[in-house]
């Protein structure tokens, strides 16, 4: 074998140890981010679907926003939800002059020692007979 061929063998053997170790560091840091931000998005779709059904709910047209919140409370204890509370949901107007609930707030995932993800989660869903979401 000539000195070229040598090192064309060699170039093409694949990673080594130390090419291994940064993939392998790179899959671990994006496995620890998606495991500490499951439970903020579990929690989020449980908000969703509650607001959403309660938005739904054609009796709810009439509540005012108290008996909104209360309604709703029921539904938070069943799912156990924890990062934000009913008195977090607001009632707001649409620009076709509706009714509306909303929420926005931001949740955080410990990540290392100081460091945090944040998550910024926003809706808003039309009340009427029909429902729906804008």
């Amino acid at each position: 074998m000539t000195g070229a061929h040598m090192q064309l063998a060699h170039a093409q053997r694949g990673l080594g140890m130390w090419g291994w170790l940064v993939v392998l560091s790179v899959i671990g840091f994006f496995a620890m981010v998606g495991l500490q931000l499951t439970p903020l998005y579990l929690n989020e779709m449980k908000v969703y679907r509650v607001v959403q059904a309660t938005a739904k709910d054609p009796s709810a047209q009439q509540m005012q926003l108290p008996e909104l919140r209360h309604a709703m409370q029921t539904r938070w204890d069943v799912e156990d939800i924890d990062l934000v509370k009913p008195s977090d949901i607001k009632l707001v107007t649409t620009m076709g002059g509706g009714k509306a609930l909303a929420y926005d707030y931001e949740a955080r995932a410990p990540l290392v020692y100081n460091i945090y993800v944040l998550v910024h989660f926003q809706h808003k869903f039309a009340m009427s007979s029909a429902g729906g979401n804008d």
